[in-house]
């Protein structure tokens, strides 16, 4: 199954914030011990890609489980059988979108490639666009309901109900 997912996954994933991180560990975890992909639209790899850099020069000096935590995340992403690059299609109701980022995961979901389409974010305003991308077939989702359906047995024919959970930004 492919899936988009938000810069929340890097945030999360160095908080101090015990269940973010074990959140976002497992989110990672998900995605390399079974048969899921995340997508990026071109622009938006480049961009994560950069933050996560970004990260990666600020926390030379941070333990070595943050370091590990980075590196592991950086695998992941660059890892092409987990991770698929698209360019993402124009769509005029992406401007209501306004934050870049944002837009940029939000075009990553339109590049999926299956019927259920999937994007993971903690960003309320994103949540709040749903409507938008629900025209699309985007479900937006919260990492606590991902990783449900995710790790159901019935992953691949999963049905979604709407259900976002709560968002926490």
């Amino acid at each position: 199954m492919e899936l988009a997912i938000d810069e929340f996954i890097i945030d999360w994933h160095l908080s101090t914030n015990d269940e973010e991180r074990q959140a976002a560990e497992s989110m990672i975890r998900l995605v390399k011990t079974k048969c899921h992909r995340l997508v990026f639209d071109y622009a938006y790899m480049s961009r994560f890609a950069k933050k996560l850099s970004n990260l990666e020069r600020a926390r030379k000096e941070d333990t070595y489980l943050t370091q590990v935590l980075v590196k592991r995340l950086r695998n992941l992403m660059f890892d092409s059988s987990k991770v698929r690059t698209c360019d993402g299609p124009q769509v005029a109701e992406l401007e209501s979108i306004e934050d870049e980022f944002d837009r940029l995961v939000a075009k990553s979901a339109l590049c999926i490639q299956s019927e259920n389409k999937l994007l993971i974010t903690t960003d309320s305003d994103l949540i709040k666009k749903a409507a938008v991308l629900k025209k699309y077939r985007v479900e937006i989702l919260t990492p606590e309901r991902a990783e449900q359906l995710l790790t159901s047995s019935s992953g691949s024919s999963m049905v979604l109900d709407g259900s976002l959970g709560s968002p926490t930004n």
